[in-house]
């Protein structure tokens, strides 16, 4: 791993990546063909040598998520500022002592000598296995409330999970960020989910994970669910299980499809699925990727009523085109909220135009022609 791969990836990425990692490679210093890639919404540099930013980074101000922990940053240059569409911002933040004052929101800076926050999670796993949870007890278990594992490659230690107490957890990461989809014994962590009945968060990026099974348990206690590469997401199940009427955030990311032509392609989203999404009675942040419903996918969220009570809405990588982008604007229903998400679809400078009139907050990059079905091969990256 080396300057080398970085170059490799960066050349790779010229083709109209969305997101390029960077991570663990050693960098000490960040290639110069970097900064001339303007499609790239998400760069990951965490796990580098890198002890200083150039100022050319100020220069992506298509950023949308920008990974720098576990290097040996003090401070970031001032023309970090320019990154004006950054939503997420990681950094080491016992280590790093400054940051532009425009991105100062998205992170919050440890005064020198205090106490690192804790961790997001009471426990985390890179990769669990069947002796780490032979040696957990029922006391360390019963007062954990939020659990990651990152993979999990061996039979065994979810069903083991399952016969141990975890009366407090409430928020469950299965699987990586959006790009680091894991594997997991399927009918194992079925059983272990079904015994959390007062989880309220789930994360769930597991390859090919059964749709139909999961929105079938009963989580009384739910309110926020994702779920990303999958293979079928029948939202006519989840609407039927009284016990998720609770969901107030819903987002689903589905299996990149595999090159044209090929005989297996990935369930994605379609019209109905903004039809069924729309019965949840308390949903108040909706986000459909790789969504065909496009323009009459709109008409339905405005019909039904569910677009005025919505306060995040993302439906990139689809099909919404200047005609979406009018009737959206012309809705007056707008007002709520607090993030419109369009990434990846049809729209030309005219309807990007027309929407950012009403003042919502709009992110509408990397826009592809009218027609063009890229969009079905951005889902989760395997």
């Amino acid at each position: 791993m080396s300057l080398r791969e970085a170059r490799r990836r960066i050349e790779h990425a010229k083709a109209g990546s969305s997101a390029l990692r960077l991570k663990g490679l050693g960098l000490e210093e960040l290639p110069a063909e970097l900064f001339a890639l303007r499609e790239v919404v998400m760069l990951n540099l965490s796990g580098n040598r890198l002890s200083a930013l150039p100022p050319e980074l100020g220069a992506m101000t298509q950023l949308e998520s920008l990974d720098l922990r576990d290097n040996e940053l003090k401070a970031l240059p001032k023309e970090l500022g320019a990154l004006t569409a950054l939503e997420d911002l990681y950094v080491d933040e016992d280590k790093v002592t400054w940051v532009p004052p425009e991105l100062e929101h998205l992170v919050t800076l440890q005064a020198p000598g205090s106490a690192p926050e804790a961790p997001e999670f009471d426990a985390s796993f890179d990769d669990l296995e069947l002796d780490q949870v032979e040696a957990l007890t029922a006391e360390q278990t019963s007062a954990w409330s939020s659990v990651h594992v990152f993979n999990c490659l061996e039979d065994g230690p979810f069903e083991a999970l399952a016969r141990l107490p975890f009366p407090a957890l409430r928020k469950l990461r299965l699987g990586g960020d959006w790009d680091q989809p894991a594997s997991m014994g399927e009918e194992e962590v079925l059983v272990w989910l079904a015994k959390l009945q007062r989880l309220e968060e789930l994360w769930l990026n597991v390859v090919g994970f059964p749709g139909g099974d999961l929105f079938s348990l009963e989580l009384p206690s739910l309110r926020k669910l994702d779920v990303h590469a999958g293979d079928e997401y029948p939202f006519e199940v989840l609407v039927a299980n009284a016990s998720l009427q609770g969901l107030e955030e819903l987002r689903c990311l589905p299996r990149a499809w595999e090159d044209e032509g090929d005989d297996q392609e990935p369930g994605y989203l379609a019209l109905r699925h903004v039809e069924l999404a729309a019965k949840l009675p308390k949903l108040r942040t909706l986000g459909l990727h790789s969504c065909t419903a496009g323009d009459e996918g709109v008409r339905a969220l405005i019909a039904s009523g569910l677009l005025a009570r919505l306060e995040v809405l993302d439906l990139s990588h689809g099909a919404v085109s200047d005609e979406g982008a009018a009737l959206l604007a012309e809705s007056g229903a707008l007002g709520g909220l607090r993030r419109l998400g369009l990434n990846g679809n049809w729209l030309t400078p005219t309807g990007i135009a027309t929407l950012k009139a009403t003042g919502v907050p709009l992110q509408a990059a990397l826009q592809l022609e009218p027609g063009d079905d890229e969009f079905l091969y951005c889902g989760e990256v395997l």
